[in-house]
């Protein structure tokens, strides 16, 4: 080792041996601060979620061949815009009373309570499109049931606007609706035309028609047109009514197959262990990190001359002029 190198560590070893006291001080010091702060510290529980929305211009039920496949980028924008909603922070906030979970019931100014709810929300919900091209909300909180609670109050709001955005239960609703109005008006056919058979004694020759028909009286003849046109409207009644019914059975089988309109990468789950690293691993590490700093501190100003007794090694050692 060159006379110089060894003379420097000469040095260093008397600056140790001067001020270990310092340096152990300042080592206990700092990694007690870090330990008051982490062990005093709540612990927080993540609960995840991942999912991909579905393609809304093909899954309507109202088209004829409806699937429910992964959405495009643009379907992506549209749920994440939904989750970033007023409308949607509001009934969170609202359901849960988050207000008074997080002490800003205390706010009295409305504007500066709203500001410090958002900045929370924005804390505690992390929501992000991934690269791998699905939607990931991280809820946090010192209780592993609420994250989990908010988590699946997200995935119940998702699910409801991508429902209500294809018109699953609207188009199968409507189509009942008109089920139910076909039904009243057949009713309604069937109902005059038994009476004016039975009045006027009114038979018509089948669905072709044919033939000149035998009626009773006179009268009956104003109302044989009348009851060919009800007739030729009550089959046409009855075709809709039977297409209606195919449509009603295939909207429902495409609501049963598809009971959540998300695909859904990871589920809401309870959160088991709080996250972030071993509390006492971050101690060790800091009190290491500490002894470090401090001792390369000491010993560079050691070095320098700018500590105290350094009179006591500069006389073995002299700096370098």
């Amino acid at each position: 080792m060159p006379p110089s190198l060894l003379s420097r560590v000469d040095r260093a070893i008397i600056i140790l041996k001067l001020y270990w006291k310092v340096i152990v001080g300042f080592s206990v010091g700092f990694t007690s601060v870090v330990s008051y702060f982490i062990l005093s510290a709540p612990e927080v529980y993540v609960c995840e979620l991942e999912f991909v929305p579905p393609d809304f211009s093909m899954a309507s039920p109202l088209l004829e061949n409806a699937a429910l496949v992964p959405g495009s980028a643009s379907d992506l924008e549209r749920v994440y815009s939904y989750l970033h909603s007023y409308s949607l922070r509001r009934e969170l906030i609202d359901t849960f009373d988050l207000y008074r979970r997080y002490g800003l019931d205390k706010v009295t100014n409305p504007q500066r309570r709203a500001k410090k709810a958002e900045a929370v929300l924005k804390d505690k919900i992390q929501i992000r499109i991934t690269k791998n091209a699905t939607i990931l909300i991280r809820v946090s909180d010192t209780s592993p049931n609420f994250s989990y609670k908010l988590a699946t109050f997200l995935q119940k709001k998702v699910e409801r606007f991508c429902t209500n955005v294809i018109g699953m239960n609207e188009a199968l609703a409507e189509k009942q609706r008109q089920i139910q109005d076909i039904l009243k008006e057949i009713k309604g056919l069937e109902e005059e035309l038994s009476k004016l058979r039975v009045t006027h004694q009114i038979l018509t020759a089948g669905p072709t028609r044919s033939g000149t028909p035998s009626l009773p009286t006179k009268e009956a003849f104003s109302y044989y047109d009348r009851v060919l046109s009800m007739e030729s409207r009550l089959v046409q009644l009855q075709e809709t009514y039977a297409h209606l019914l195919e449509e009603k059975a295939r909207r429902e089988d495409f609501i049963r197959a598809h009971s959540s309109p998300i695909f859904l990468i990871q589920p809401p789950y309870e959160p088991t262990y709080p996250t972030g690293p071993n509390p006492y691993l971050v101690i060790a590490l800091s009190l290491l990190g500490s002894i470090a700093f401090s001792t390369f501190v000491v010993i560079y100003a050691g070095m320098l001359g700018i500590l105290r007794k350094k009179e006591e090694f500069q006389e073995a050692y002299p700096l370098p002029s």
